[in-house]
Formats: C-alpha cells, sequence, structure tokens
C-alpha cells in the first residue's frame, strides 16, 4: 500500500467578507427589501441541510426545525466540533476531542484522544474512537484546523492518517461506519492531498492525478478545488488574478478575471462581493448575467441543485440569514439567530 497523505484545503467554501472584488460588473440589481419582517425559520422552504461552523460548533439547519441544531459543540480545549470532517454526501461528520494544554491566543498544544462520529440529521453522535494524537500549532484567525489528518475514503470509510509534521502515534486507519469500528482495507492509494468527490482523482501539489491510472491531468495549478458536485474542477490563479472552470476531462466552461470568488455546485454560479462589500455579485456562468442584490457583504452558499442560495448579513451588527430564489432573485429574511462569525460549510440532501 502507498502512503496516503491528505491535507484539506483550510476553508472549503470561502469567507466572503474579506473579499474585495478587483471589477464592478454591469449588474442587473434585484434589491432584496430589507426592512421586511423576518419569518419564522420553520417556516421557510429549505433545499436540503444547511450547515455552519462558528466557533462554539457546528450547527444544522433544516425544515421544518424552528432553529439552527448543534451537531458538534466545540470550547476549543477539549471539543473541537468547529474543525471537523464531513463525508462526501454529508451524512456523516466526525470531529476530535481531547485535551489542550499550554497555550496562548497565537499558540497552543492539544492532546486528541477520541475522534467522534455524528449523524448529521438527527445530530446525534452515533459512536466514537479512540485516537493519540500530540500536536503543537500556531493559529492567527478563525476558524482553525490544526490537524490536517483527517478525511474520508466514501461515504461508509473513514481515513484516520498520520500527522506528517508533528510527533503522533497513529498509522493510517480506517473506521467503517456501518460496523463502528475498524476494519482493513483492500486496494492501493495514491500519494493524495484532496480526493474528488466520486474519489477518482486527486490534487497533489498543483496537480491533478487519476487515482487509477496515475495519469496527470493538470501540472501547474495556483489554487485547485472540485467542485462540489464532482463534475469537474476550478483553477484560480492569483497573477493575472483569474478563476476557470473546467470538465473532469480538461475542457474549460468558464473563465473569470477574478480569483476571489464563491464557485456553487456545479459551477453555474460565481458570487463575490463588491469593492466596499455593501452588496454581492452573482454572476450566471451560463447566460453570461451578473445579479446585485443590494445586500451587505457576509457569506454565501448555493444549495444542492443551485436552486437557492443562502446569504449571512451583518447590517448594524444584526446577523441576518436570507434564502434566495436564484430564477426569481425574490428573499426571504428569516428569525434565525446566527452565532458570530458564522460561516457556511455545507449544503447536502440528506434522509433519515
Amino acid at each position: 500500500m502507498r502512503l496516503l497523505v491528505v491535507i484539506l484545503p483550510v476553508v472549503l467554501f470561502v469567507n466572503i467578507v474579506a473579499v474585495l472584488a478587483q471589477d464592478e460588473p454591469d449588474a442587473v440589481k434585484h434589491c432584496l427589501d430589507t426592512s421586511m419582517e423576518p419569518i419564522a425559520l420553520a417556516d421557510v422552504e429549505i433545499d436540503g441541510t444547511l450547515f455552519i461552523s462558528s466557533g462554539d460548533g457546528t450547527r444544522a439547519i433544516r425544515n421544518p426545525i424552528p432553529t439552527p441544531y448543534v451537531i458538534a459543540f466545540s470550547d476549543h480545549y477539549r471539543n473541537f466540533g468547529s474543525i471537523g470532517s464531513f463525508s462526501p454526501d454529508g451524512r456523516w461528520f466526525a470531529y476530535y476531542s481531547g485535551t489542550s494544554g499550554w497555550g496562548n491566543v497565537t499558540a497552543r498544544n492539544y492532546s486528541l484522544n477520541q475522534l467522534n462520529f455524528v449523524d448529521t440529521y438527527s445530530g446525534q453522535q452515533i459512536f466514537s474512537v479512540p485516537v493519540e494524537k500530540y500536536i503543537f500549532f500556531v493559529s492567527y484567525s478563525h476558524p482553525v484546523r490544526p490537524w490536517d489528518t483527517i478525511d474520508w475514503l466514501d461515504n461508509d470509510t473513514y481515513i484516520i492518517f498520520p500527522h506528517t509534521a508533528f510527533n503522533n502515534t497513529d498509522e493510517i486507519r480506517f473506521i467503517d461506519t456501518d460496523t463502528q469500528r475498524e476494519e482493513s482495507y483492500e486496494g492501493t492509494l495514491p500519494v493524495a492531498m484532496w480526493l474528488s468527490p466520486d474519489r477518482t482523482h486527486a490534487i497533489s501539489g498543483g496537480q491533478i492525478i487519476n487515482v487509477t491510472t496515475d495519469e496527470i491531468l493538470v501540472e501547474d495549478g495556483d489554487i485547485i478545488n472540485w467542485l462540489p458536485d464532482g463534475s469537474g474542477y476550478y483553477i484560480q490563479t492569483l497573477e493575472p488574478s483569474n478563476t476557470s472552470i473546467y470538465n473532469m476531462d480538461g475542457v474549460l466552461r468558464y473563465s473569470h478575471d477574478n480569483h476571489r470568488v464563491q464557485v456553487s455546485q456545479t459551477g453555474t454560479f460565481l458570487a463575490w462581493p463588491n469593492t466596499d462589500i455593501t452588496s454581492f455579485y452573482i454572476l450566471n456562468t451560463e447566460t453570461g448575467e451578473t445579479i446585485d442584490l443590494c445586500l451587505s457583504g457576509g457569506s454565501i452558499m448555493f444549495s444542492p441543485d443551485e436552486g437557492q442560495a443562502a446569504i449571512r448579513t451583518s447590517p448594524d451588527g444584526k446577523r441576518q440569514l436570507w434564502f434566495v430564489d436564484t430564477e426569481t432573485w425574490q428573499g426571504t429574511l428569516t428569525d434565525a439567530n446566527l452565532p458570530d462569525r458564522s460561516l457556511f460549510v455545507g449544503w447536502w440532501n440528506i434522509s433519515p
């Protein structure tokens, strides 16, 4: 078996607050009525289950539950539920717990002794397995991922990887969520950094590699990300600033002169704030039309079928959650009270 080392991107879904658009496009205004009365979250039609992460944990938002419900708690000392890992289908969430030793606001050492598996639909922890990891991490921002050592091989098989930079006692381990225990894995694994959603390709060192044939598809990407639906990938270059979306076979689908954008599930939509972060621009890559919702910048994510956009805004310090129809661009303001510094981290169709 070849060694598999996985280092996931720190944030898979961009926090738009810190992103400045480089050009002001000719946008069609669909300004939402920010004076409307909020609607109860339980009465809002939501396509699937939306997940958010904040300093105190990870939450799920789903009809008809009236408030976001916690699936993993975080206190940054014993439970680290803000920085776990979802299975490809969103049904499982795995996160570490343990203890935090000496440290301050910028650096801390961790002793991790348990890996917890949560059913995201019910929000219940189903089982846990013992681990033994000791990590020292320097952090200057939230959210943090002090241990890039976890990933999913598929929807039911979780991999615990040895940490390559710090002391740890783990070898590669495979946890089967059906049997809820360690299982052996038959087959070979590539040297990889980030497996594609369908687990057929891997991103490694600016390259995209076919995990079966070892064929190199891309060799010189600055920043490479998979499209969440697995239909392709996108490459973001810093100089010149650009985002290019490709099919899995390498055929270019769309190119946009800005690398600081949020990309939707299939790449149909690109989103970024205007220069003074007073509104979002949303570009339809199929029609070329750009929409301005006149909402102050925050965080945005698209539903699995891209029929909805969830937008978090903070006008006058208030943390608001909007759901916007991407066909009519009509929006609904909800009464959800989101935690401070909330980020969207996933949106899936999951069921019992």
